[in-house]
């Protein structure tokens, strides 16, 4: 709530600044799996990285060239990971609705937000190389 308006004022002198990004996210949601989550987020390349404060307020700010309602550039593949308390499918579904292309709903059954979990790395893998092929011809 006071974190972006603040954010902008102190921007100057803030936006240099590099925090864990364990530090600004729920790293304990990125997976459903306690002990993985806890060594993703100790990792140097993933939970553990560093960013700056400049990439966490514009990335919070960011306005897209095209609203959903708008995007037709191309088809959408949509994976939902089924057991994601990250970002939920309630949370995306109105985002995924509103999106003007053809697009395909897939739901990683048994995954968390970093979908590692079987069976629903298999249809991930599985769902992108179809997407793939489709767009090649």
């Amino acid at each position: 709530r006071f974190g972006l308006p603040f954010s902008k004022l102190t921007s100057p002198i803030s936006d240099h600044i590099k925090l864990p990004i364990k530090w600004i996210c729920k790293m304990d949601r990125i997976t459903n799996d306690k002990e993985f989550s806890k060594i993703f987020s100790n990792d140097p390349y993933a939970g553990g990285s560093k960013v700056k404060l400049r990439f966490i307020r514009t990335y919070m700010n960011f306005k897209p060239a095209k609203e959903p309602e708008e995007f037709d550039s191309c088809d959408v593949l949509f994976l939902q990971p089924e057991k994601d308390t990250w970002t939920t499918f309630e949370t995306s579904k109105t985002f995924y609705e509103k999106i003007k292309a053809k697009k395909k709903l897939v739901i990683l059954k048994n995954c968390g937000h970093a979908p590692y979990q079987e069976n629903g790395l298999t249809t991930m893998k599985t769902e992108i190389q179809k997407y793939l092929n489709e767009i090649k011809k």
